[in-house]
């Protein structure tokens, strides 16, 4: 079995480029919006207002973090920022948000063909970090990670406290 971990400081995350190439095998949209930047205001109600940037995949792809980016589904950000507490931006959010961290953030995820296909295809261009394992079918096993994120795979087996 191939199981998909990172190995390195962090918490696994595709990169953008991971992220467009894992949506495209499953032939679904992904949009890419850049973050502003509180800098680019004068005070913090006009940033909290600000909508995010719509990116073209190329422009997304620059960026070697997806933390760097907000994805959605579709190519319109949230269109009232006004109403951060409002139902209708919880909704918005749950059909539409797709975050990076949500890739790969269970058991099951790490051994979907099409995350496996996509790092072998991508490399490091995949996200910082990450790697597969192979582990034999009949074994069962669990992810193990360090404080500083650095995941391994370990096999289960009794514990008693």
């Amino acid at each position: 079995m191939k199981i998909a971990i990172c190995t390195g400081y962090g918490s696994f995350q595709l990169s953008p480029q991971g992220m467009f190439r894992f949506f495209e095998l499953q032939n679904k949209p992904l949009y890419a919006f850049k973050k502003r930047s509180s800098s680019e205001f004068e005070n913090e109600h006009e940033y909290y207002k600000a909508l995010p940037i719509l990116l073209t995949k190329e422009e997304a792809c620059k960026f070697n973090r997806s933390y760097d980016l907000e994805f959605a589904n579709v190519p319109e950000w949230f269109p009232n920022p006004n109403v951060p507490s409002s139902n209708e931006e919880s909704v918005w959010f749950n059909e539409h948000y797709i975050s990076s961290y949500d890739i790969g953030s269970i058991r099951e995820d790490r051994t979907d063909p099409l995350l496996i296909q996509v790092i072998k295809e991508l490399g490091s261009f995949a996200g910082d970090d990450l790697k597969i394992v192979e582990v034999p079918d009949d074994v069962k096993w669990h992810i193990e990670c360090s404080d500083d994120g650095g995941e391994w795979i370990a096999e289960n087996h009794r514990t008693w406290f």
